[in-house]
Formats: C-alpha cells, structure tokens, sequence
C-alpha cells in the first residue's frame, strides 16, 4: 500500500527514480531511455554515486551506522 508514496518521494523529493505508472511494460522503455540518454538521468547517476559514497562511510569502521550496531550489540551483551 505504500508503494506509490514510496515512488513518489523517491521520484519528486530526491530525483533519484522514475515513477513508473499506467502500462508497466510500454512505461519501463521510455524509463530506462530516460536514465541512460537525458541529462535527467546522469544527474540521477550522480545523485546516486553520492549516496552510495555516503552510505560507505557510514558502514565502515569508524562510521555512524557502524558505531550504532556495536553500541546496539554492547548493550544487548551486557543485559
């Protein structure tokens, strides 16, 4: 059920998808002809690139998701 809310943010809010609407097949083409030849969808690529270099410092040791999941596990072991 909250699928195209999910969509529409990911397409609206952060401009790092296509929404894909009425006619799943025939609105698939037009979506990956728009990621890989407008410069709507380089600009996608590279809001993407962005996330992904985030998401990596985030998870590696010293990260804030990384120090998250050991406070998280400390705590649990010292129950």
């Amino acid at each position: 059920g909250d699928q195209k809310v999910n969509s529409r943010y990911i397409s609206y809010v952060w401009k790092m998808g296509i929404a894909l609407e009425n006619g799943f097949n025939r609105n698939i083409e037009t979506a990956i002809r728009r990621l890989m030849q407008d410069p709507e969808g380089q600009q996608m690529r590279q809001k993407a690139a962005a996330l992904k270099e985030k998401v990596k410092l985030s998870i590696d040791k010293g990260g804030t998701s990384y120090n998250s999941v050991n406070n998280l596990v400390e705590l649990i072991l010292s129950l």
